[in-house]
């Protein structure tokens, strides 16, 4: 899977365009309340059923080495890294000039996760959690 598979950047008709973002968005907010529980039974129904994850943990924060495929085995992915820190904070902002989560334990930002849609549902999520790349992140 590639990301721009579920890109509408490419979408000549800027309605098209429009409607893709806002689901985008919708389903970010959605997400970001799940994550808030954390409870993965919550987050399986935004998931397509092929959804896939790729985790990004830097080799020094656990992570799968390969890409996580279907519904619960994503969504519990998920609850997992939200279940390694307590007191989480879930926050919607803008990554990578899309609608995505944000992660913040104690004032540090610990994962961040974008997605990518199909329709109405996230087909793919990909979670970074590697202390190297989230460092720009808690720059006030």
């Amino acid at each position: 899977m590639t990301w721009w598979a579920f890109s509408s950047r490419f979408s000549p008709d800027p309605k098209a365009k429009a409607v893709q973002k806002q689901r985008q968005r919708d389903a970010v907010r959605a997400l970001a309340a799940a994550c808030a529980r954390p409870d993965a039974a919550a987050i399986a129904p935004l998931l397509s059923a092929d959804v896939e994850a790729v985790v990004d943990g830097g080799g020094t924060v656990p992570a799968p080495t390969t890409a996580v495929r279907g519904r619960a085995p994503v969504s519990e992915l998920i609850e997992r890294t939200l279940w390694a820190h307590p007191g989480l904070g879930v926050t919607e902002q803008e990554v990578n000039g899309a609608p995505g989560v944000v992660l913040r334990a104690h004032d540090t930002v610990v994962g961040v996760i974008s997605i990518g849609m199909r329709g109405a549902e996230i087909a793919a999520v990909w979670v970074v959690v590697n202390p190297e790349k989230l460092g720009h992140w808690d720059i006030r």
